[in-house]
């Protein structure tokens, strides 16, 4: 091709020399225009990863054209008839490139700069945490998931991954959270796959358990009064603690504000299956097996004010604290006569704490009611005293003959007023003292009132309560009865 132009050239310039001389003075003019670069260069690689561009030009004298690399890369080549840059660059970083386009004659250049980047991939994803523990009841717990790439860096892709629902039922799951619905274990199957497609897994562990229910110590406490008694219970129910060799224990219950130990007497009631022995300052049982505990206290304070203690059950022998509760005991001053009072009003004191609860209303009708059956009402209850403090005993002995049926001794014993199931009838000094009180007991009706003092096989004695005489009555007498409870 390049032979023929200059073939072409010199036979143009012998004309042209030959008109000159033949008186023609305008010269032949040749006209040549130089390639055009069309394309635009590709300015971005990454490291390892195969370059191509492919360089664009037209001639417009329709010449055919050459391609070279003038500046560029060692390891980079261009195709000659082609344009096609080729390069697989191994760092990264700038670097300079410039195109030669040449018509034979004339060219044109392109210069660029290429900017390689460290290439990135997926390596792999990890999720925080890889194994939980929960309990069944609805337990919430959160993950992450953190997608990681070879340049070194990382993301969140949390919501972006595919998670496999477990069949097992142990678990659900949403992006990010895990909840648990029942005892077992499981995995959680997580999957990411990027834009390239290229996939990483991971996965989580999963335990779930029934939630523990410790023992635990309720108190039934009644608000105490100087002198007592007075009763309350202790229940202990293990729940998963239940059949665990245990020991339970309280110290002495010491005043909130002064520090000072109760005065009075507390011990274990004869009737329950547990019993604590004081020893020294602190009540404590002998090892036992876990299991529901009731335990019934019986305590007389002489001292009031506000005392506290704790009670603890603790594994034997290890002494591991199994359960702990706090016992605040409140005890008032000393009640008077008139005072409402245990299930009915305060009748009498005997000055250090004790005394007779008298019934709000009478238990009889208007009728009244007999002292006994008709089969012993010519009997004599032999044992029965006339003192106070004696009435809940007479009450038992008139039961033991008569029954529970009607009589006077089985109304008053019947009588459940305040939830109270220890009320009796009074012996005859006893109901001497509501007598005397009478006006500040209240409801009394007229005229006479059963005790539970027998006197002979065919009368018991009376009080009369509108002239205050005590005399005996005939058992088959119907006449009123109002009970009575101590303190």
């Amino acid at each position: 091709m390049l032979s023929k132009k200059i073939f072409v050239l010199v036979s143009l310039l012998l004309v042209s020399f030959l008109l000159v001389g033949c008186g023609l003075t305008t010269p032949l003019i040749v006209d040549n225009q130089a390639p055009v670069i069309t394309s635009i260069a590709v300015t971005e690689a990454e490291v390892g990863i195969l370059y191509t561009h492919y360089v664009e030009a037209n001639d417009p004298d329709g010449d055919a054209l050459t391609y070279s690399l003038i500046r560029n890369p060692s390891d980079m080549e261009i195709g000659k008839y082609t344009g096609v840059i080729t390069w697989t660059p191994n760092s990264a970083g700038s670097f300079g490139v410039t195109v030669k386009v040449s018509d034979g004659v004339l060219y044109v250049t392109q210069p660029f700069t290429i900017t390689i980047t460290p290439v990135t991939w997926l390596t792999g994803i990890t999720v925080d945490p890889e194994t939980m523990d929960l309990e069944v009841g609805g337990e919430n717990r959160t993950f992450i998931v953190t997608a990681n790439y070879s340049f070194g860096n990382s993301q969140d892709v949390t919501h972006a991954c595919v998670y496999t629902q477990p069949t097992t039922g142990v678990v659900e799951v949403t992006a990010g959270s895990v909840t648990a619905v029942k005892a077992g274990t499981d995995t959680i199957f997580i999957s990411y796959t990027t834009e390239g497609e290229i996939t990483a897994t991971a996965n989580i562990s999963v335990t779930v358990s029934r939630v523990r229910i410790p023992m635990t110590i309720t108190v039934d406490l009644p608000t105490f009064t100087v002198g007592g008694p007075y009763w309350f219970t202790i229940n202990m129910i293990p729940n998963d603690d239940s059949g665990k060799p245990v020991k339970a224990s309280f110290e002495w219950p010491i005043s909130s504000e002064t520090g000072v130990k109760i005065e009075g007497t507390l011990d274990t009631d004869f009737e329950s299956v547990l019993t604590f022995t004081l020893i020294g300052d602190v009540f404590q049982t002998e090892e036992f097996t876990m299991d529901d505990v009731t335990v019934n206290f019986r305590g007389t304070f002489t001292s009031p004010g506000t005392y506290l203690t704790t009670i603890e059950v603790e594994t034997s022998p290890d002494g591991d604290l199994l359960c702990g509760q706090d016992i605040t005991i409140i005890v008032e001053g000393s009640l008077e006569v008139g005072d409402n009072y245990g299930g009915g009003i305060v009748a009498y004191t005997d000055g250090n704490g004790h005394g007779l609860i008298a019934a709000l209303t009478d238990q009889s009708s208007e009728e009244g009611i007999v002292w006994a059956i008709e089969a012993n009402q010519e009997t004599l209850v032999t044992g029965t005293l006339l003192t106070i403090g004696s009435g809940s005993v007479n009450t038992d002995l008139i039961i033991e003959q008569n029954g529970g049926g009607n009589t006077a001794a089985g109304l008053a014993r019947a009588y459940n007023g305040g939830g109270y199931d220890d009320w009796f009838l009074p012996s005859i000094d006893e109901l001497g003292q509501l007598y005397i009180n009478r006006d500040v007991i209240g409801g009394f009706a007229d005229p006479v009132y059963w005790s539970s003092s027998d006197y002979e096989p065919i009368a018991a004695l009376g009080q009369n309560f509108s002239g205050g005489s005590q005399s005996s009555h005939w058992k088959r007498n119907p006449l009123q009865v109002r009970a009575v409870r101590a303190f």
